[in-house]
């Protein structure tokens, strides 16, 4: 398996450019990834990008949030029971959302599950109070934070890191709308805190702004209600010349890199040649990781 370097020296012989120019540190890179969202996108590896979260839906509450980690749901199952939650519709409400089959438990009835926009936090502040930011290196990059203070009223302000120390937010805040970084990448990850020093949300290296899949179930249970979710992974594109895609594409992405590169240089010909070896190149991929796990299943990506 090539790291991403080595995959675009490899596109750069295919494209015919020099491995020394500028266009193969600037240019390629960004084929490549696209290529790779491409690939990631294009199917569901059940098992190879995709983890179950145990999550317990607290009573009288009907909005969740999923650690950043994880894109979308592929599977609901009823904790306690062990019953599947059965995903009947993908497009209801657009490309992240599903209804499900209805399950009983208690008094309890879970209709559906749907997509809304994500939270720039995982937990939400609790009481009006100053946030704290802190990095796990030298940092001291300026961090913007957006919320609403104890009146309800939009504010937001610009905080200076100062490295692992916890430097305090000047304004109060009652919930946070947004957060991001003025520079990537930074040598540590940032987070962001309540008063008691409780995570509330984190910026790593490569991420100038923090985003949490948050989904909403039909009613409210009048007592907590545990649910396991099995969710697609979210996408990690390459960031630097030494990292590795999730399994052995190499094959694939080099010839859908090249293939996009060909589109640029308006070589159509040498595009649908490049095309048709992807194709292929991809089937046999997916035929070797079905046969050697005999669970991997592929279905058509929901994402536009």
């Amino acid at each position: 398996m090539l790291t991403a370097g080595e995959l675009a020296l490899r596109i750069a012989t295919k494209l015919q450019i020099p491995p020394t120019d500028t266009y193969v540190t600037k240019v390629i890179p960004r084929f490549l990834n696209d290529a790779y969202n491409f690939i990631w996108d294009s199917s569901l590896w059940d098992e190879l990008v995709a983890d179950d979260f145990d999550y317990t839906i607290p009573a009288n509450t009907s909005i969740f949030i999923l650690p950043k980690q994880y894109d979308v749901i592929l599977r609901a199952y009823n904790s306690e029971t062990g019953d599947p939650i059965k995903l009947v519709d993908r497009s209801s409400f657009a490309d992240r959302a599903y209804s499900v089959g209805t399950v009983y438990t208690k008094d309890f009835i879970l209709d559906s599950i749907t997509a809304l926009t994500p939270s720039p936090v995982q937990t939400q502040l609790v009481t009006a109070q100053r946030v704290t930011l802190k990095s796990s290196s030298t940092d001291t990059v300026k961090i913007f934070i957006r919320g609403l203070d104890a009146d309800g009223e939009r504010v937001s302000e610009i905080v200076t890191l100062n490295g692992a120390t916890p430097v305090s937010s000047s304004l109060t805040y009652s919930a946070i709308e947004a957060w991001s970084k003025t520079a990537r990448p930074t040598l540590g990850f940032i987070s962001l805190m309540d008063a008691s020093s409780n995570v509330l949300a984190t910026l790593g290296a490569w991420e100038t702004t923090s985003a949490y899949p948050r989904y909403q179930i039909d009613g409210e249970n009048s007592q907590d209600f545990a649910i396991t979710l099995t969710c697609k992974k979210a996408f990690i594109p390459f960031e630097n010349e030494f990292d590795y895609p999730f399994t052995e594409l190499d094959e694939p992405l080099i010839h859908r890199a090249t293939m996009l590169g060909w589109i640029e240089h308006r070589k159509m010909d040498m595009a649908q040649a490049e095309d048709a070896l992807f194709q292929k190149s991809l089937a046999t991929l997916k035929t070797r990781e079905a046969n050697e796990d005999n669970v991997v299943l592929f279905v058509p990506a929901q994402r536009g």
